[in-house]
């Protein structure tokens, strides 16, 4: 496992200072996850499990 690259470290920080939370589960968003929760105001998974057809 290598370092985490400096725009995921800043991100990480942005996101907890901003307070950057699932709307439904509540994790800080992840830096790969940035446009779904803008778009949609999830994470992935919960984007994800929205998404599904049961």
């Amino acid at each position: 496992m290598g370092d985490v690259p400096d725009n995921e470290k800043a991100w990480d920080k942005l996101a907890r200072a901003e307070n950057y939370k699932c709307g439904q589960c509540g994790q800080i968003i992840p830096f790969g996850e940035r446009q779904i929760y803008f778009d949609r105001g999830v994470c992935g998974l919960c984007a994800h499990h929205l998404d599904k057809k049961d």
